[in-house]
Protein backbone atom coordinates (compact mmCIF):
# COMPACT_ATOMS: atom_id res chain seq x y z
CA UNK A 1 0.00 0.00 0.00
CA UNK A 2 1.34 3.64 -1.07
CA UNK A 3 1.65 6.19 1.57
CA UNK A 4 1.43 8.81 -0.62
CA UNK A 5 -0.62 9.29 -4.20
CA UNK A 6 -0.39 12.27 -6.77
CA UNK A 7 -2.61 12.20 -9.86
CA UNK A 8 -2.41 14.67 -12.51
CA UNK A 9 -5.99 14.71 -14.24
CA UNK A 10 -7.48 15.49 -17.58
CA UNK A 11 -11.47 16.81 -16.56
CA UNK A 12 -14.29 17.23 -18.09
CA UNK A 13 -17.09 19.13 -16.42
CA UNK A 14 -20.56 19.79 -17.18
CA UNK A 15 -22.15 22.45 -15.00
CA UNK A 16 -26.11 22.65 -14.99
CA UNK A 17 -28.11 25.41 -14.03
CA UNK A 18 -31.28 27.72 -14.67
CA UNK A 19 -32.22 25.83 -18.00
CA UNK A 20 -28.16 26.52 -19.06
CA UNK A 21 -25.68 23.87 -19.07
CA UNK A 22 -22.04 24.79 -19.82
CA UNK A 23 -19.13 22.24 -20.48
CA UNK A 24 -15.76 22.63 -18.68
CA UNK A 25 -12.45 21.03 -20.06
CA UNK A 26 -9.19 21.53 -18.40
CA UNK A 27 -7.01 19.80 -15.93
CA UNK A 28 -5.48 19.39 -12.72
CA UNK A 29 -3.85 17.53 -9.77
CA UNK A 30 -5.02 15.26 -6.72
CA UNK A 31 -2.35 14.18 -3.52
CA UNK A 32 -3.14 11.16 -1.62
CA UNK A 33 -1.98 10.30 1.93
CA UNK A 34 -3.44 6.78 3.21
CA UNK A 35 -3.66 6.39 6.58
CA UNK A 36 -4.20 2.52 6.41
CA UNK A 37 -5.31 0.12 3.38
CA UNK A 38 -8.30 1.59 3.04
CA UNK A 39 -8.94 4.89 4.43
CA UNK A 40 -7.09 8.32 3.38
CA UNK A 41 -7.38 12.26 3.14
CA UNK A 42 -7.48 13.79 -0.11
CA UNK A 43 -6.52 17.04 -1.82
CA UNK A 44 -7.50 18.47 -4.96
CA UNK A 45 -7.09 21.28 -7.21
CA UNK A 46 -8.63 21.76 -10.86
CA UNK A 47 -9.59 24.14 -13.23
CA UNK A 48 -11.01 24.39 -16.62
CA UNK A 49 -11.78 26.78 -19.49
CA UNK A 50 -15.79 27.37 -20.23
CA UNK A 51 -16.60 25.72 -23.76
CA UNK A 52 -19.47 26.58 -26.36
CA UNK A 53 -19.84 30.32 -25.25
CA UNK A 54 -20.26 33.26 -27.53
CA UNK A 55 -16.84 34.74 -28.88
CA UNK A 56 -17.66 37.96 -26.66
CA UNK A 57 -17.69 35.58 -23.87
CA UNK A 58 -15.24 33.84 -21.97
CA UNK A 59 -14.46 32.00 -18.92
CA UNK A 60 -13.03 29.45 -16.40
CA UNK A 61 -13.72 27.25 -13.76
CA UNK A 62 -11.18 26.66 -10.35
CA UNK A 63 -12.27 23.97 -8.01
CA UNK A 64 -10.23 23.37 -4.51
CA UNK A 65 -11.39 20.61 -2.09
CA UNK A 66 -10.19 17.86 0.69
CA UNK A 67 -11.91 15.31 2.00
CA UNK A 68 -12.09 11.41 3.09
CA UNK A 69 -11.64 8.51 0.36
CA UNK A 70 -12.06 4.97 0.77
CA UNK A 71 -10.23 2.66 -1.62
CA UNK A 72 -11.15 -0.97 -2.06
CA UNK A 73 -7.49 -2.38 -2.46
CA UNK A 74 -7.49 -5.97 -3.02
CA UNK A 75 -4.59 -8.32 -4.98
CA UNK A 76 -5.40 -7.10 -8.52
CA UNK A 77 -4.53 -4.09 -9.77
CA UNK A 78 -7.63 -2.55 -9.90
CA UNK A 79 -8.18 -0.43 -7.10
CA UNK A 80 -12.01 0.60 -6.84
CA UNK A 81 -12.47 4.02 -4.80
CA UNK A 82 -15.03 6.38 -3.13
CA UNK A 83 -14.46 9.89 -1.97
CA UNK A 84 -16.60 12.68 -0.22
CA UNK A 85 -14.96 16.52 -0.86
CA UNK A 86 -15.93 19.87 0.85
CA UNK A 87 -13.94 22.92 -0.47
CA UNK A 88 -14.95 25.28 -2.82
CA UNK A 89 -15.57 26.69 -6.44
CA UNK A 90 -14.77 29.77 -8.25
CA UNK A 91 -16.18 30.73 -11.73
CA UNK A 92 -15.11 33.73 -13.94
CA UNK A 93 -16.16 35.15 -16.58
CA UNK A 94 -15.57 38.10 -19.13
CA UNK A 95 -17.98 39.63 -21.62
CA UNK A 96 -15.84 42.13 -24.32
CA UNK A 97 -18.22 44.60 -26.04
CA UNK A 98 -16.42 44.35 -29.84
CA UNK A 99 -17.92 48.00 -30.68
CA UNK A 100 -16.56 49.21 -27.36
CA UNK A 101 -13.48 47.97 -27.84
CA UNK A 102 -13.37 49.27 -31.98
CA UNK A 103 -14.07 52.72 -31.00
CA UNK A 104 -11.36 52.61 -27.63
CA UNK A 105 -8.84 51.30 -29.83
CA UNK A 106 -9.46 53.97 -32.72
CA UNK A 107 -9.75 56.81 -29.99
CA UNK A 108 -6.41 55.37 -28.43
CA UNK A 109 -3.07 57.50 -28.57
CA UNK A 110 -0.60 55.58 -30.63
CA UNK A 111 1.85 55.33 -27.80
CA UNK A 112 -1.26 54.23 -25.44
CA UNK A 113 -0.81 50.92 -23.26
CA UNK A 114 -3.78 48.88 -24.49
CA UNK A 115 -4.50 46.41 -21.27
CA UNK A 116 -4.97 49.81 -19.78
CA UNK A 117 -7.82 50.70 -21.82
CA UNK A 118 -9.56 47.01 -21.12
CA UNK A 119 -11.79 48.39 -18.61
CA UNK A 120 -13.52 50.88 -21.39
CA UNK A 121 -14.56 47.23 -23.08
CA UNK A 122 -15.00 44.35 -20.87
CA UNK A 123 -16.41 43.31 -17.57
CA UNK A 124 -15.33 40.67 -15.39
CA UNK A 125 -17.83 38.13 -13.55
CA UNK A 126 -16.89 36.31 -10.69
CA UNK A 127 -19.02 34.17 -8.57
CA UNK A 128 -17.00 31.61 -5.67
CA UNK A 129 -19.33 29.34 -3.40
CA UNK A 130 -18.66 26.48 -1.00
CA UNK A 131 -18.72 23.03 -2.64
CA UNK A 132 -19.38 19.87 -1.92
CA UNK A 133 -18.99 16.54 -3.86
CA UNK A 134 -19.42 12.98 -3.86
CA UNK A 135 -17.87 10.49 -6.07
CA UNK A 136 -15.95 7.21 -7.30
CA UNK A 137 -13.62 5.66 -9.96
CA UNK A 138 -11.30 2.97 -10.69
CA UNK A 139 -7.43 3.30 -11.03
CA UNK A 140 -5.45 0.61 -12.41
CA UNK A 141 -1.67 -0.17 -10.86
CA UNK A 142 1.06 -0.75 -13.72
CA UNK A 143 3.56 -1.50 -11.12
CA UNK A 144 4.06 -0.46 -7.15
CA UNK A 145 4.84 3.63 -8.27
CA UNK A 146 2.67 4.13 -11.46
CA UNK A 147 -0.81 3.85 -11.96
CA UNK A 148 -3.59 5.70 -14.04
CA UNK A 149 -6.55 6.54 -13.23
CA UNK A 150 -9.15 4.79 -15.52
CA UNK A 151 -11.91 6.75 -14.51
CA UNK A 152 -13.61 8.86 -11.85
CA UNK A 153 -17.28 10.41 -11.83
CA UNK A 154 -18.30 12.82 -9.33
CA UNK A 155 -21.77 14.78 -8.85
CA UNK A 156 -21.29 18.15 -7.19
CA UNK A 157 -23.22 20.65 -5.38
CA UNK A 158 -21.77 24.52 -5.19
CA UNK A 159 -23.69 27.01 -2.81
CA UNK A 160 -22.67 30.58 -4.92
CA UNK A 161 -24.10 33.01 -6.42
CA UNK A 162 -25.48 33.48 -10.22
CA UNK A 163 -22.65 34.20 -12.56
CA UNK A 164 -23.77 36.54 -15.19
CA UNK A 165 -27.34 35.88 -14.26
CA UNK A 166 -27.40 32.43 -14.70
CA UNK A 167 -26.86 30.44 -11.30
CA UNK A 168 -25.26 26.70 -12.18
CA UNK A 169 -25.28 25.13 -8.46
CA UNK A 170 -24.89 21.38 -9.97
CA UNK A 171 -22.36 19.88 -11.74
CA UNK A 172 -20.78 16.22 -13.04
CA UNK A 173 -17.36 15.82 -13.40
CA UNK A 174 -15.34 13.02 -15.77
CA UNK A 175 -11.36 12.37 -14.51
CA UNK A 176 -8.99 10.51 -16.14
CA UNK A 177 -5.06 10.53 -15.75
CA UNK A 178 -2.00 9.29 -14.14
CA UNK A 179 -0.54 8.64 -10.87
CA UNK A 180 2.56 8.43 -8.80
CA UNK A 181 2.90 6.36 -5.66
CA UNK A 182 5.11 6.79 -3.47
CA UNK A 183 5.84 5.06 -0.26
CA UNK A 184 5.11 1.53 -0.71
Amino acid sequence: MPIFEFATNFDCILLTGDGHDLACAGGGGSGLFNLNASMGIETDVSGCKLLGQPPWLSGDALIFAAGPRIAFRNASHWTPWFNVLIGGEKLTQESISQKLKDQTLASAPPNADIDKLRFNYARDYSATGLRLSIGGGVDYALNSTVAFRMAGLEYSHRWAGALTDVSYPDSLRLTMGMMLRLGN
